[in-house]
């Protein structure tokens, strides 16, 4: 029976460095932070499976990149890639100028067990375990890579960080399904999930504009993944995922919210089986499936095809139609906010969505929104606008270092694994 290292140190220096992973079904996206200062980022990098390149930038004292560097990992299977892109992460940070003292995980989902971050160890890790058939595109690949780093780096305590963790605020009449009071119990539930990102948003709109923080708030998190969450006075009121990622808003693969009797269908009528249907809502629906063409935002505005124009329109549809189903939950609305890569990076998405929403007396500056200026709402708009950017990574350091902190004062015995 092996035991967890406890805490880091406590005699941090400045030079001690927290790396965050976030581990996506075909992407690695890292970032080192000081151990002491989640505001100082020291790396930052991404790892794709589509190139098999890692990339990473070094900051300086300022926040601003120095220098770029790049590796091209041999070809290999996919569980011999992970392993090599962790080995050249982790070292970056050997001893000697710097020197790693925590890894923190991304995890897609958290149950109701975990409602904040945790440390790993072997009854972690089998409780996750049975979490994922609720979010196979991310769970799985998450599991394989702390596993790895936990034999790689035995004696570096590991953090888990949730994106369910930010809707446990969600009232009972938000999370409940209607279905047999047996099955809630059992956790059959909406969770919500972007939680990370969401939180990371609602730290940055703290910091330029206090008071909207303190209001009634739509977050629309747009990207390849995307789902809303509904805020009032910094907590999660309403949110459109479920108890898997796979509901909610249409996607750039997956479905979004779908008829229950569409599964039933494909059951009975379409004779599909488990996994293919699985397949088919994950990976062939959502923007891809709509327009035959592709999931990427960029390339359907950029398509004259209408199979690619109706994927837009669609999308655009449905996300204007749960902000205002947010507005009711929220009992009206004070500010909305676009993150993610769809919502940092299109403005024309960003406009077509505030031009559905205007009898909610939102305005956008047509200005202020091409030249993507952080705060985009019209003169006479009844709800402020703003555009901010989602940095999980950070928010998982932030987290992290007040884990850690709280660990300090109370000093427990290791527990074992």
């Amino acid at each position: 029976m092996e035991s967890d290292p406890l805490t880091m140190n406590s005699d941090l220096s400045d030079t001690d460095v927290l790396l965050t992973l976030n581990i996506g079904s075909s992407s690695v996206k890292f970032a080192g932070f000081s151990a002491t200062d989640a505001t100082r980022r020291l790396i930052s990098g991404q790892f794709d499976d589509s190139d098999g390149q890692l990339r990473w930038m070094h900051f300086g004292d300022d926040g601003q990149p120095t220098h770029r560097q790049s590796f091209e990992l041999p070809l290999g299977t996919a569980a011999s890639r992970r392993e090599d892109v962790l080995q050249q992460i982790v070292d970056l940070f050997r001893p000697g100028e710097r020197s790693l003292r925590s890894i923190v995980h991304r995890v897609v989902h958290g149950g109701t067990e975990f409602t904040g971050p945790v440390l790993i160890n072997q009854h972690t890790l089998e409780a996750l375990e049975e979490l994922s058939a609720w979010a196979p595109l991310h769970q799985p690949a998450c599991l394989r890579a702390i596993r790895l780093s936990r034999q790689l780096y035995p004696n570096i305590p590991q953090l888990a960080c949730f994106d369910t963790a930010f809707h446990q605020t969600l009232p009972q009449e938000s999370f409940q399904f209607a279905i047999p009071h047996f099955l809630t119990e059992r956790g059959i539930r909406r969770y919500g999930f972007h939680g990370l990102s969401f939180q990371s948003v609602l730290r940055r709109l703290q910091q330029v504009a206090p008071d909207l923080a303190k209001g009634r708030v739509v977050v629309a998190h747009l990207g390849g993944g995307s789902s809303l969450c509904g805020m009032r006075n910094g907590r999660s009121i309403g949110t459109t995922m479920g108890l898997t990622p796979l509901d909610g808003l249409p996607m750039a693969t997956r479905c979004g919210s779908l008829d229950p009797g569409v599964v039933l269908h494909l059951m009975r009528g379409e004779r599909m089986t488990v996994e293919q249907i699985s397949q088919l809502l994950y990976r062939e629906s959502g923007l891809l499936g709509v327009s035959q063409n592709s999931g990427d935002m960029r390339t359907l505005l950029a398509a004259a095809s209408p199979e690619s124009k109706d994927a837009v329109r669609l999308f655009v549809h449905h996300v204007a139609r749960e902000i205002g189903a947010l507005f009711v939950d929220l009992h009206g609305l004070d500010g909305l906010v676009f993150t993610g890569g769809i919502g940092e990076n299109s403005a024309e998405i960003r406009q077509m969505v505030c031009q559905q929403l205007d009898s909610l007396g939102i305005a956008i500056d047509l200005e202020a929104n091409t030249h993507s200026n952080s705060l985009l709402t019209a003169s006479g708009s009844q709800v402020a606008v703003w555009r901010l950017k989602s940095d999980e990574e950070s928010e998982m350091a932030h987290q992290a270092i007040s884990y850690f902190n709280g660990q300090e004062s109370q000093k427990p015995s290791p527990q074992g694994d």
